[in-house]
């Protein structure tokens, strides 16, 4: 079967220029050429033109002629644009091969990750044999990082890979529980941060968000999902031990026997969740207030942080878009929300005339009002 060559955004300006040429001219033969040649099929239309441009019609003529060099010019451009591409391509794989040579693994992978959306074939390219050695290399770097809690890096190396080996369901995982590791670092970097984060968090916030979640999501929740992923937010919190090292508020999951317990009532929970026939909000509910009770025999975790912990990781198994605001957020939500710029003192908008930013007014007690 010969293969058929794509036609991406640079043929739109042809493909309008052609339509207008159709509902012009009525001959079927001309027609039969645009349509092979927006079809992808130039050579069919290039010998259709070919044999119109002989036609004694001048606008046949005309406009075979001019059908022609358009797809001239934009089989021209589209060769340059694969020639680029293979360029492009070759000089990732030489400097990734080299810095492999140099043992250099992360730098290996930031080429061999660029090469990647220029290969002809992505999925043979992941197969090729230097490749899949380099996946093997990178992930026993990774395996040294995350025994060692370094989880930025790690982070990091599975980002590279999945954009080699897009949407492997194993390095998705990978990536998702280490990023787990790495977003509580940042958030709870010191027992302050921890107390900032957890103000004014109280167990109705749960409570509604769940309700709303299940009166108001786009499609049914898939809230035995959502249980897991809200267990694995709590397992991810007792695995991250440089949290616990020297604060007072993680004393709790410091014990080893404790955290242990702990863990292990979680995977029952899991357990149960799995084997349930149906959940629904409700049981989503239940499972926390059975998290609190594992909890409060064990670790002794906040109440406040519970909250937070299971209540992200529930929302987690969602989609990319729905996100929880917590009290400690809500300002700089409100902000940018309103379109309220605190620093001078402006609220912006859009002018219906100009689609351009505008000024709408000053803000009350700000530096632009008193100016």
């Amino acid at each position: 079967m010969r293969p058929v060559r794509r036609i991406g955004p640079a043929v739109l300006s042809l493909a309008a220029a052609l339509a207008l040429s159709v509902s012009a001219v009525a001959d079927v033969t001309l027609t039969a050429a645009y349509q092979a040649i927006l079809g992808g099929d130039y050579e069919t239309g290039k010998k259709v033109l070919a044999e119109l441009a002989q036609r004694p019609e001048e606008s046949v003529r005309q406009q075979a002629a001019r059908a022609r060099d358009w797809l001239e010019r934009y089989i021209e451009l589209s060769e340059q644009r694969e020639k680029l591409r293979d360029e492009t391509f070759r000089w990732n794989v030489e400097q990734a091969r080299k810095a492999i040579e140099q043992h250099k693994t992360y730098l290996a992978l930031s080429f061999a990750a660029q090469a990647a959306p220029y290969a002809k074939d992505r999925e043979a390219y992941g197969r090729l044999e230097w490749v899949q050695a380099l996946r093997e290399q990178a992930l026993r770097e990774v395996a040294d990082f995350e025994k060692q809690e370094k989880w930025a890096k790690a982070h990091s190396y599975y980002t590279l890979l999945l954009r080699i080996y897009e949407h492997d369901p194993q390095l998705e995982d990978r990536r998702d529980r280490v990023a787990r590791h790495l977003r509580l670092q940042f958030l709870y970097k010191t027992d302050e941060d921890v107390r900032r984060r957890l103000k004014d968090v109280t167990y109705d916030m749960l409570d509604r968000a769940v309700r709303l979640i299940n009166d108001n999501y786009y499609k049914a929740p898939d809230f035995a999902d959502m249980a897991d992923g809200a267990l694995d937010y709590l397992v991810a919190l007792c695995h991250t031990t440089k949290l616990y090292e020297g604060s007072k508020v993680f004393d709790g999951i410091a014990d080893p026997l404790a955290r242990e317990h702990f863990l292990s009532r979680l995977e029952a929970l899991r357990g149960e969740v799995k084997a349930a026939g149906r959940f629904d909000s409700r049981d989503l509910l239940a499972l926390f207030r059975d998290v609190r009770k594992a909890s409060d025999a064990t670790v002794s975790l906040p109440e406040e942080l519970r909250i937070v912990e299971f209540l992200e990781g529930a929302v987690s198994r969602l989609d990319d878009y729905t996100s929880v605001v917590w009290p400690a957020d809500s300002s700089e939500f409100d902000k940018m929300m309103m379109g309220n710029f605190f620093g001078v003192g402006i609220q912006l908008g859009v002018d219906e005339y100009t689609g351009r930013l505008k000024v709408i007014t000053p803000l009350a007690n700000s530096p632009a009002l008193r100016a």
